[in-house]
């Protein structure tokens, strides 16, 4: 999945390609006690257009997490909510118990 693209483009791509095959994405966890990163793909299940108008701060690539929601930044000043992920090999996670297992890592989209 390309972030590049608009959310509404990118919403309409995860619930055409529900279930199988499934749309995925790669994302980088940055530990910045550490200085390490790992590039992860993520399956993603549920997500939803951004409503709010007013992204929060941060670098361009950076996601931030709000209201039960992973908001990745997309095309054109847009974002897309993604509620509920899968890791490779694991059962499928809301954003909010996905978020609080990075223990204070940054996500940012690749």
């Amino acid at each position: 999945m390309s972030f590049t693209d608009e959310a509404t483009v990118l919403h309409n791509k995860v619930r055409a390609f529900a279930g199988w095959p499934g749309t995925r994405a790669k994302v980088s966890v940055h530990d910045p006690r550490s200085g390490q990163h790992n590039i992860i793909e993520l399956k993603i299940i549920t997500t939803r257009v951004y409503q709010n108008n007013k992204i929060e701060g941060g670098e361009a690539d950076d996601v931030f997490f709000t209201q039960g929601s992973l908001v990745f930044p997309c095309g054109r000043g847009t974002a897309l909510e993604v509620l509920e992920i899968q890791l490779p090999g694991k059962k499928v996670v809301n954003a909010t118990a996905f978020w609080n297992g990075l223990r204070g890592q940054k996500l940012k989209k690749l």
